[in-house]
């Protein structure tokens, strides 16, 4: 299939919407798509990818985003709907204030090429991640929660998190929601980077549900 024009965009909006995803679900349930929370760690090291796609690794890497996406465009919002566009737009948020902090911006460009030199040549889902034990990512996601603290956590107003009793406590859930929410903060950048606009959410909803149902039925990479 040809790669429509607008595609980059979407799917940096795709990346918001799994980003928020995947906090609720790290803050509210004992587990998470492990896959798609690996795909949005990754997105923080390749700085200088060629595509949007290149920057998750793969289309695959977005299929929670894209379910999301399909949901939440397709009407019929719920409690989960309302929380996740809620996420969303706090990241939106953050990343155009981030726009005005130019020493920010480089704390975090050279907190990723470090943790890039680190851990990008190593990333064993790089191929298929068949088999791959996803506890192995627990020490980038600690280290993406600690350049989280020392830089998106300054910004005001923060981001509110809601989840279950203690397990905002747990350290594995804070890198967890804190690596997700720093993915969602770079895909936001990314789609208005890219042309994304508030107004195309409320405006060209259909043709976003439509493309994200048109990615979602290729066929995966071997």
């Amino acid at each position: 299939m040809a790669r429509a024009p607008d595609n980059d965009r979407i799917l940096a909006l795709v990346g918001v919407f799994q980003a928020s995803a995947l906090v609720r679900q790290c803050a509210r349930h004992e587990n998470c798509e492990h896959r798609a929370l690996h795909a949005s760690s990754f997105s923080l090291l390749r700085l200088n990818a060629d595509s949007t796609e290149e920057v998750f690794g793969s289309i695959r890497g977005l299929r929670l985003g894209l379910d999301c996406m399909v949901k939440l465009f397709g009407g019929g919002a719920d409690s989960s709907a309302r929380e996740i566009f809620q996420y969303a737009t706090g990241m939106y948020h953050i990343s155009l204030k981030l726009r005005n902090h130019r020493a920010l911006q480089t704390m975090i460009e050279h907190g990723f090429e470090e943790l890039g030199e680190r851990y990008l040549n190593n990333d064993p889902c790089r191929d298929n991640g068949y088999g791959y034990d996803y506890n192995h990512d627990q020490p980038l996601h600690a280290d993406i929660a600690a350049l989280y603290a020392r830089s998106i956590s300054t910004l005001t107003p923060r981001i509110m998190v809601h989840g279950a009793r203690g397990k905002l406590e747990n350290p594995l859930t804070i890198n967890r929601v804190r690596t997700a929410l720093f993915s969602g903060i770079r895909a936001a950048w990314l789609w208005h980077q890219l042309g994304g606009r508030r107004w195309q959410v409320l405006f060209q909803r259909k043709h976003y549900q439509r493309q994200a149902q048109i990615l979602l039925r290729q066929p995966a990479a071997p």
